[in-house]
């Protein structure tokens, strides 16, 4: 489920991938690609793991499954400034309009 879903149903959703993981035991690890929305930082400024934290519940939700992974003993890999309207990836593909193949 998105983030946005209930607290307890997305933290569900992560426990039931985690059950459905070898525990690593060698065979790969269980990588949970959170948000660095976690952070109260939302003006653009630098952020560590000792920077306050959001109190959203957005954020709170992604906490609570970043606990449950890291108790299993899998990564947590907080991603920043992918998206929004005018940047990430996407835009690139608008801008250029028409892709040929080779």
């Amino acid at each position: 489920p998105s983030s946005a879903a209930e607290p307890e149903a997305y933290s569900a959703s992560v426990a039931a991938a985690l059950r459905r993981w070898s525990g690593g035991q060698g065979r790969g690890s269980f990588v949970f690609t959170s948000s660095a929305g976690v952070f109260a930082e939302d003006a653009g400024g630098r952020v560590d793991e000792t920077s306050p934290l959001a109190d959203s519940p957005g954020a709170q939700r992604l906490l609570a499954a970043e606990k449950l992974v890291q108790e299993a003993g899998g990564i947590v890999l907080r991603l920043a400034g992918l998206y929004d309207l005018e940047r990430g990836p996407h835009t690139y593909w608008l801008k250029t309009g028409v892709v040929r193949g080779q």
